[in-house]
């Protein structure tokens, strides 16, 4: 038995390199190198960020919230709002901001967008 099978390995014949890798394609099978990592999409910034300014707030305290939420640079608008006179029109609430846009965050809160 033992010599049957040393002479059926003797006459099988053996595949090339090239040969073994296309049946291995052919059954399905992937190589290392045939592998492709697809790389992740970077992420996008929301459009709009939902902010709570609490009841009684100032300018400035809204500002470094609009800040800290990463809709707008607090300095810049604190300076619109100064320039348009609207400090005392920025009532309490929740707003959906634009990220962005300080132009289109003072319509937001005053009631013009």
């Amino acid at each position: 038995m033992l010599l049957g099978g040393l002479a059926l390995l003797l006459s099988t014949p053996t595949l090339g390199e090239e040969e073994l890798i296309e049946r291995a394609q052919a059954l399905g099978m992937v190589f290392p190198q045939e592998v492709v990592i697809a790389a992740q999409p970077p992420e996008q910034p929301p459009e709009e960020v939902l902010v709570t300014i609490p009841p009684g707030a100032g300018l400035h305290a809204i500002a470094r919230l609009l800040e800290q939420a990463g809709v707008v640079a607090g300095v810049e608008f604190e300076a619109a709002v100064r320039d348009r006179e609207l400090d005392y029109r920025l009532p309490a609430g929740s707003y959906y901001l634009p990220v962005g846009d300080v132009e289109k965050v003072i319509q937001v809160l005053c009631g013009e967008g």
